[in-house]
């Protein structure tokens, strides 16, 4: 059996074969999202994108997409303004007449710690918790390969967890004092600016270039850092893991912002959680595939 999967972000479309056992099958094929442009025309690029995989043996698609995504029935319940009139689409019904097999959709979040979960560094844990950093926060509790996604579907929002760095702090959702606000890599960029950063660094990545030489900007990563450790640490108070996973692409930032993120969990566990594992996760830029893929196979065999 092999799967389509696809996953929808607000800057950019993914689609590749998946087999059975979680093995990308060919080329993973990119475009760019049409945000901008409506839902429409993103269910086009995707549909035009799938379209030229090769089609042979493949019983269903598995879709990882941007928003708060009811599972049930695979339709969009909310969005950020990352894809415009994204909420309200019913995505697996609209993808599965156009691709011509039965879609099943999740959000990306839950795709990715799903990954992570049967794929990645922790796959022989019972339990974990999964935080993916990057431009936001976001993840899932995942327990027995299955996502805790909650009543309205929307489990998982870490970056809207309140942290005490973010104080103070606007979140992209509108209120104040979010993790997303601080954690994240346009977070941390923020608050640099806001503390007389040099406005001629336009991404967060360059923060880690002149944090040497930038006392500030050595700062906000020191503060972005200790905010996801505040919150991964009180998850883990909340929920008990096995392991916690650090994913997206500021896990890989290296020791200048692992340090002071583990430091900041270490302070947060409570006494009988301290030995918790905190683990970085593997490089994997598809593992968010293959949670979609598995999560797929494992509708359509109940289905």
């Amino acid at each position: 059996m092999t799967l389509f999967a696809v996953d929808i972000g607000g800057t950019k479309i993914a689609a590749g074969r998946v087999t059975e056992q979680g093995d990308l099958d060919g080329p993973v094929l990119t475009t760019t999202t049409p945000a901008t442009q409506g839902p429409e025309a993103v269910l086009d690029a995707v549909a035009a994108l799938v379209r030229q995989l090769d089609d042979r043996g493949v019983t269903a698609a598995g879709v990882s997409s941007a928003g708060v995504i009811d599972s049930s029935t695979g339709t969009v319940l909310g969005s950020t303004t990352s894809i415009s009139g994204w909420a309200g689409t019913p995505l697996s019904h609209h993808l599965s007449q156009a691709i011509g097999c039965p879609v099943f959709a999740l959000g990306d979040g839950h795709a990715f710690a799903l990954g992570e979960a049967v794929y990645g560094a922790a796959r022989s844990a019972t339990s974990l918790l999964v935080l993916a950093v990057g431009t936001g926060v976001g993840g899932s509790y995942v327990r027995d390969r299955k996502t805790l996604t909650g009543s309205h579907w929307a489990g998982g929002h870490f970056g809207h967890l309140a942290v005490p760095q973010a104080e103070g702090l606007l979140c992209d959702c509108g209120k104040v004092g979010h993790l997303e606000a601080i954690g994240s890599g346009p977070g941390m960029l923020r608050w640099y600016y806001r503390h007389g950063g040099d406005p001629r660094l336009l991404d967060a990545r360059e923060l880690f270039t002149t944090a040497d030489a930038d006392v500030t900007a050595a700062h906000a990563i020191d503060m972005g850092a200790a905010a996801v450790g505040t919150a991964a640490g009180g998850l883990v108070n909340a929920f008990d893991p096995d392991v916690v996973v650090i994913a997206g692409g500021l896990s890989q930032a290296g020791p200048r912002w692992e340090q002071p993120l583990r430091a900041s969990f270490t302070r947060t566990l409570i006494p009988a959680l301290s030995g918790t594992p905190l683990i970085i996760s593997e490089t994997d830029a598809w593992l968010v595939l293959r949670g979609a893929a598995f999560y797929a196979q494992t509708r359509k065999d109940i289905a």
